[in-house]
């Protein structure tokens, strides 16, 4: 459906790039309730997989950093 992974060149590390709203909202330390508002309303950049929203969360924390939400 959607590529969920990044490396990382320079660490030889996998990043998931997409994931499920209570952990970026963990990650983040942001609220569920914001994170699924934000993709409900389109703020927040996500991927639907039948009624679950999956946050790509780099350009999530690059857009709140930007402070363009």
């Amino acid at each position: 459906m959607f590529n969920n992974v990044s490396p990382d060149l320079n660490t030889k590390k996998v990043h998931k790039v997409y994931m499920s709203v209570p952990e970026a909202a963990r990650l983040s330390g942001l609220s569920e309730h914001f994170i699924r508002s934000g993709a409900k309303n389109g703020d927040i950049p996500h991927q639907m997989s039948g009624n679950k929203f999956f946050i790509n969360y780099p350009e999530m924390m690059q857009r709140l950093a930007a402070n363009e939400m």
